[in-house]
């Protein structure tokens, strides 16, 4: 019986979370704490554990068959299995990839890289497309052709590390099943991105890591150390993977220190020379980096004025001077209702979802204590949420009204018409105006027309308290052009990309170089300035956006990047959705996996295995949450294996209480 504890425990403790996330969810959803869920479900917790129920029973028949045929899997040749599974995932990925995709964007960006001298971001791979695009007549047939063949490979070399750390093998079946099914992962392929090379090379380079903690040889480091220099330069994010890669070597038994000396000296020297060879052929160290950071300026809130009080006067005068600057561009571009602070005096009153229950009125008083502290702007500084902002919503304010109340006063003002003039005109129509949310609405209607008033500019004027003439007809319809499918465009999240462009990504075609911001390398500075909202923001993204399954898969081309194929919607679909659970809650489980082996490697004195294959997700995916603000569908996917095996290793413990039930009821 108490071999069945162990077994018990990791079924109520999976249990128990997700019931805890459930209930979680219930109370975030009301519009006065997140508006939203803090957990990403695609399901409810009785299809979730229905399917945990589904997977258990497989996992259950897999190890009954693994038992009945020992021989065949303890005298099993790797290599032939390796070559097995490769060509079973090139046969699944021939009748289900439709290969005739375009090749436009690929020419356009390999263009935009060898002829204009625009940032080449992912060198490896721009490099290999660009040859292809010269000796083929088709080269994006090619190029998925050989993304097919390395992800194949990829599938292959996952057996291998599971095979290397010795994982059961009805765990390494069931796992390689569950790897081969999942349509995203296969999906993939058809993008002609750096992608799935990224993937080919990150899973070759935690083979031969874990190649080398249990057989070290020289030439192994050194196979190593070449192969993260190639990663270094197809992605410029290998060196935020660094910690990965030393915690894998940190269970070496012999050169462990060395190992981990010149992996860190390939990635640091690497990086670096990198950067330089950026900065003196296009201006700039990172194609994204910075990007990336004035967007996440724009979705934690920092640009919210209750809280840029907060740390404003604090910053330096370069920093200061550019958030001034993103902050006059953040204005202008995004609507008033993207951008509206929430009243931090209502967190904790509830309207829609009242605490009905013990638990629940429990999870709300947490809310009650985080916002008595002042705390509550951590979770919810602006009125939309970190999901909502990302996606299309309602904009406030009566935009028929502002629209009638401007021609009508633009009708009864003669020309010529000045920008000040059209200033003044705008303003007192503001003037009419009683509810703050038509006010807001208006104020970003004129300062955006006078933005682009240079349009309809009839006559220049010297004076530039007075402005330019302009043509009232073309001001009138740009006044038109403000209807309500142009505010849905503003409200869609490429309006947060449209304000950081011009501090990151302005390109001089004469210097072929690009344009920054002069103090833009002080954008970390202001988002450290509230480190506690950054973090917390970031883990809000990591919980509520990260390990979303789409069905049918939206990669690439809008969910039909299979056409003619055999497949039944039995398995595109129905069996899809079966991941959306593990998907949603990998965190959940990588953790499970990183505690139970974490305190075993404690007792036995060693790093397991399973603690680093449970590491690997919950790392990246923290790095994906601080560092980039969308698409994680497609950027977690290097680490689905290691979900996967993951959720593997949990279920194999609970079908321990079957399997050690029946052995002792045998005997």
């Amino acid at each position: 019986m108490t071999r069945l504890i162990s077994p018990i425990i990791i079924l109520t403790t999976l249990i128990l979370s997700l019931f805890l996330i459930y209930e979680i969810n219930y109370i975030s959803r009301d519009s006065y704490v997140l508006a939203g869920n803090l957990f990403l479900t695609q399901a409810t917790l009785e299809e979730s554990l229905k399917v945990f129920l589904f997977f258990i029973i497989l996992l259950i028949a897999i190890r009954g068959l693994v038992d009945k045929y020992t021989h065949l899997f303890i005298n099993n040749n790797d290599s032939r299995i390796f070559i097995i599974l490769i060509l079973i995932s090139i046969i699944m990925k021939l009748f289900l990839i439709d290969y005739n995709n375009d090749y436009n964007d690929i020419q356009i960006d390999l263009s935009k890289i060898f002829d204009q001298g625009m940032f080449n971001q992912y060198k490896t791979y721009s490099y290999l497309a660009f040859f292809i695009s010269q000796v083929s007549d088709n080269p994006a047939k090619i190029l998925n052709i050989i993304n097919s063949i390395m992800s194949s490979f990829t599938i292959g070399i996952v057996y291998l590390i599971l095979k290397k750390i010795k994982l059961p093998s009805s765990m390494i079946a069931f796992s390689m099943i569950l790897l081969l099914s999942y349509i995203p992962f296969q999906a993939n392929d058809i993008l002609l991105r750096v992608d799935v090379l990224f993937m080919f090379l990150f899973t070759l380079s935690i083979f031969l890591s874990f190649d080398i903690i249990h057989n070290y040889t020289f030439r192994k480091l050194l196979l190593l150390n070449l192969l993260i220099l190639v990663i270094c330069f197809t992605r410029e994010s290998m060196l935020y993977l660094l910690p990965i890669f030393i915690l894998i070597l940190l269970a070496c038994k012999k050169k462990r220190y060395l190992s981990i000396l010149t992996l860190s000296m390939t990635v640091i020297l690497s990086s670096i020379v990198t950067n330089m060879s950026n900065m003196h052929n296009y201006g700039m160290t990172s194609y994204v980096k910075n990007f990336h950071l004035i967007i996440k300026l724009q979705n934690y809130g920092y640009l919210n004025q209750n809280i840029l009080d907060r740390y404003a006067e604090g910053l330096s005068i370069e920093a200061s001077s550019l958030l001034e600057d993103i902050k006059k561009s953040y204005d202008i571009n995004i609507l008033p209702h993207k951008r509206e602070s929430f009243v931090e005096e209502n967190f904790a009153v509830l309207q829609n979802n009242p605490a009905n229950t013990f638990l629940r009125e429990k999870i709300l008083y947490l809310f009650q204590v985080v916002k008595y502290h002042g705390l509550g702007y951590l979770i919810r500084p602006d009125r939309e949420n970190i999901y909502m902002k990302n996606s299309i919503t309602q904009h406030t304010g009566d935009l028929g009204k502002i629209r009638n109340n401007y021609f009508s006063d633009l009708e009864n003002h003669d020309n010529p018409l000045t920008t000040a003039k059209l200033n003044n005109i705008m303003k007192m129509s503001e003037k009419k105006l009683t509810t703050i949310q038509d006010k807001d609405l208006a104020n970003y209607m004129r300062a955006f027309i006078l933005q682009k008033s240079s349009d309809c500019t009839s006559k220049k004027v010297l004076d530039n308290d007075v402005g330019n003439i302009l043509n009232k007809e073309c001001i009138a319809n740009k006044i038109i052009e403000f209807d309500q499918s142009f505010m849905i465009q503003r409200s869609d999240n490429w309006t947060y990309k449209e304000v950081a462009i011009p501090f990151t990504w302005r390109f001089d075609k004469e210097k072929r170089k690009y344009i920054t911001h002069p103090h833009i390398n002080k954008v970390g500075e202001i988002l450290l300035s509230k480190p506690a909202l950054y973090i917390m923001q970031s883990l809000i993204t990591l919980t509520s956006m990260t390990g979303y399954v789409p069905v049918p898969s939206g990669i690439a081309t809008e969910g039909n990047f299979y056409s003619d194929t055999i497949y039944p919607d039995l398995f595109l679909i129905t069996f899809q959705k079966g991941y959306q659970p593990i998907m949603n809650f990998w965190y959940v489980l990588c953790l499970m996996v990183f505690v139970i082996y974490g305190w075993k490697s404690i007792l036995e004195r060693k790093v397991r295995s399973e603690v680093i294959i449970a590491i690997i997700p919950l790392y990246y995916g923290l790095f994906i949450a601080f560092a980039s603000p969308f698409e994680f569908n497609r950027l977690i996917m290097p680490v689905v294996p290691y979900i996967i095996i993951s959720f593997s290793i949990i279920l194999y413990n609970i079908s321990n209480i079957v399997f050690k039930s029946s052995r002792e009821g045998g005997k």
